[in-house]
Order: C-alpha cells, then sequence, then structure tokens
C-alpha cells in the first residue's frame, strides 16, 4: 500500500495516472477517519432528497478509496458537474432546514417568555432592541429582517441558560472518538435535544416527541441513562431503544447496573 500524501490546490496527478487529463484534485486534507467528528453527525442522511444521500455516499467512498489505496482524493471531470449539482441541493437542504428550525423556536418564544428568568436573559441578549422585539412578540406581530436574527440567537442562549437538564444518555465505544452522549432539556414544557455527536434537534411539545430522536432508537456502547426527574419505570422503557439485546448487553440507570434477562431489564443483584 502507498504511503499516505496531502496534496495541496494544483497538485499535478503523475503521468501515467489513470485519471490524467482527466481529473480535478480537491486540494484539501483528507480527514482523519478514525476520529468521528461531532459537527457532522452520520444521521444527517435523515430527510435528505435521493441526490444528497448519493453526494455523501459518493464523499464517502471516495474518502474510504484514498485512505486504502494511498492516492490524492479526486473526481473525474465528467462527474465534476454532478458534483457540483448535488452540494448545491445539499446546500439548498441544509438552508431549509436551518430556517425550518427557526420558525419552530421563534413560535414557542410567547411559551418560554413565562419563565422570568428566561424573559431576563432574553432582555440583556438583546441589548436596546428588547423592549420593540419583545413588545412585537407578544402582540402577534412577526419579527423580520435582522431582528429576527438577533432574536433567534437571543432566544438560544436564553433557553440554554435556563433550561433544565430532564434526561442524559451516555455511551462509550472503547476507542477515540467512540463515546458521546445527548441530552434533553426543558423549560415552560418546551423541550430541545442536544447531543455531542448528534444534530440539536426541537423544540418539541412533549418528552415523548424528543424521545423519537434517532440518538434514542440507536443501540450504543456501554450505554448510560441519568435523570433526577424521571421514574425508573420510564427510564427502563427508554433504555430499551439502546440496549444491545443482540449480545446480552446492560445498562447503567443512575448508577445501577441493569441487564437483559429474556425481554426484560432487570438490575443485577450482589452475589
Amino acid at each position: 500500500m502507498g504511503k499516505l500524501t496531502h496534496n495541496p490546490p494544483g497538485t499535478p496527478l503523475p503521468e501515467g495516472h489513470p485519471f490524467k487529463g482527466g481529473t480535478i484534485i480537491l486540494g484539501m486534507k483528507r480527514p482523519d477517519l478514525s476520529v468521528k467528528d461531532s459537527t457532522t453527525p452520520e444521521s444527517s442522511a435523515k430527510g435528505m432528497p435521493a441526490a444528497a444521500r448519493a453526494l455523501e455516499s459518493a464523499v464517502q467512498k471516495m474518502l474510504r478509496g484514498a485512505e486504502a489505496e494511498g492516492s490524492p482524493v479526486s473526481i473525474p471531470l465528467a462527474e465534476h458537474k454532478l458534483f457540483e449539482s448535488n452540494l448545491e441541493e445539499l446546500r439548498q437542504v441544509i438552508e431549509f432546514n436551518e430556517e425550518a428550525d427557526r420558525r419552530r423556536l421563534l413560535a414557542v418564544i410567547p411559551s418560554l417568555l413565562e419563565s422570568a428568568d428566561f424573559r431576563k436573559d432574553l432582555e440583556a441578549n438583546l441589548g436596546d432592541r428588547a423592549p420593540k422585539i419583545i413588545s412585537d412578540i407578544e402582540s402577534g406581530k412577526e419579527t423580520e429582517g435582522e431582528n429576527r436574527d438577533l432574536l433567534f440567537d437571543a432566544a438560544n442562549a436564553a433557553f440554554r441558560s435556563n433550561a433544565h437538564n430532564v434526561l442524559s444518555l451516555g455511551w462509550d465505544g472503547g476507542f477515540p472518538g467512540m463515546s458521546g452522549a445527548a441530552w434533553v432539556s426543558e423549560l415552560e414544557g418546551v423541550f430541545f435535544v442536544t447531543s455531542s455527536d448528534y444534530e440539536a434537534e426541537g423544540p418539541f411539545d412533549t418528552l415523548d416527541e424528543a424521545l423519537t430522536c434517532e440518538c434514542f432508537g440507536t443501540v450504543t456502547e456501554s450505554p448510560e441513562l441519568d435523570s433526577e426527574t424521571l421514574p425508573l419505570e420510564q427510564l427502563l422503557e427508554i433504555a430499551h431503544g439502546v440496549v444491545d439485546w443482540e449480545n446480552e448487553g446492560d445498562i447503567w440507570i443512575n448508577s445501577r447496573r441493569f441487564v437483559t434477562q429474556g425481554e426484560e431489564l432487570v438490575e443485577e443483584t450482589p452475589e
């Protein structure tokens, strides 16, 4: 296997290379595939159109090939236009999802204003524009333009500062980049899910809706659940979605170990 190298922009292919004369080299470093980037979760394919999923698959295949062969990351010219077209569609999907997230958060701000602490922090974050923006919200007027962007960022920060942690899920794969966590936070009946490995999701109107997020339905290595507010019965129901049943896995719930026994989770008793 050849030595892996990182080629800067404009590096020509060597003479005799099968793609010589018909290739554009993407002048970028090959990412470290042994480390998971928490800012680009693998769950991103959910809800993507076929072209965007194809792009994601193609890029991953390219990177794996470069890893195996020690070759520069490259794309034949004949495929370049398709790549650019798919990349643009992926950008549009991201922009659409971001706008949808903004609309959902802005829609629940009246409920969040019931919290005196949230209101106080929101006013501080909005600065001199606070009276006008909050007055518009409470009178049902839509916030637009720069004020809308400011409100979104200010509300996000105020929620993070005042929300209560309802539930945390952790996992440890035993290797670098294979450990992570997800958290469910709540304020005035509004729920958000944040994670080290998945995109933030929300707002949700109920905890049950928040628990439909992918992280709570994916088998994880060495899972742990912690909550100071949810009853054990409910935590056991949540645990069913993350425990490795096929390999007789276990889970720690509030520092108590539970093991699989048939179709049930049973607390381990000291011998």
